[in-house]
């Protein structure tokens, strides 16, 4: 299911409220209970019934389970240029980073990543990914993710194909400014979506536990499940997990 938009504001437009259109349903008519003496009743002619137009079998399944197929439904395939997600003023968009102005503002978040972590990058060999851009996760096989929120870039993920079948997601990354607002879970949403319309049936990610933390729980709630080590990390608590799509 898509995720809910990240809201960017304290307060939103009122013209970027979702609407929902209310769903009628047919109520009965409330009779008194008989006090235990019957008035006698006036017979009145049968109507033949009148069809609506609604479909009346909507009533008889509970609410929660009408739209239980929102929750679960997997996202369509975006497309490969342009923007993923027109939002409404107030939101987040998504943006595939295709355009020149694009990739130069993944490359910083890229950059704001590293320096986040603590540790060197040079065993991924980082400097020559930020050359390269979008290198590895360039279209048709890999994805480079792009947020924008208040007009400025927020946050990023990256998907590169690791093998036959087999994506990984690098460089999540969300600005400090831009947190605690759910923009890192719409980023990975969004980036299985795209997984699964490219047709991979895997995704893997390496990542360390200890620096971490709330990346990790992330990964966790979404399903990801701990896996065996696929690549050499050198750098102590690393965790490797893996999706099934």
């Amino acid at each position: 299911m898509p995720a809910p938009a990240a809201w960017c504001g304290p307060r939103a437009a009122s013209s970027s409220r979702l609407r929902f259109s209310s769903i009628r349903l047919t109520s009965c008519r409330n009779t008194p209970r008989s006090t235990g003496s019957h008035s006698p009743r006036t017979s009145t002619p049968k109507r033949k019934p009148h069809w609506s137009g609604a479909r009346s079998s909507i009533s008889s399944i509970p609410t929660a389970s009408r739209f239980s197929c929102l929750r679960n439904r997997r996202l369509p395939p975006a497309p490969t240029e342009g923007p993923v997600t027109a939002a409404p003023e107030g939101r987040a968009e998504l943006i595939q980073a295709t355009l020149p102005e694009h990739i130069d503002q993944t490359r910083a978040l890229f950059l704001e990543y590293a320096e986040s972590l603590g540790f060197s990058l040079c065993f991924q060999s980082f400097d020559e990914e930020l050359k390269s851009l979008p290198g590895a996760y360039a279209a048709p096989t890999g994805r480079l993710l792009l947020a924008h929120c208040e007009q400025q870039a927020a946050g990023c993920v990256a998907l590169r194909k690791l093998e036959a079948n087999v994506c990984e997601m690098k460089r999540l990354y969300v600005r400090p400014a831009y947190r605690g607002r759910g923009l890192g879970r719409i980023l990975v949403d969004r980036l299985i979506a795209e997984a699964r319309g490219i047709g991979y049936e895997r995704m893997r990610l390496d990542t360390i536990a200890s620096s971490m933390k709330d990346a990790v729980e992330l990964y966790r709630r979404m399903g990801f499940k701990e896996i065996p080590p696929y690549r050499a990390n050198p750098i102590e608590g690393a965790l490797y997990m893996e999706l099934l799509l």
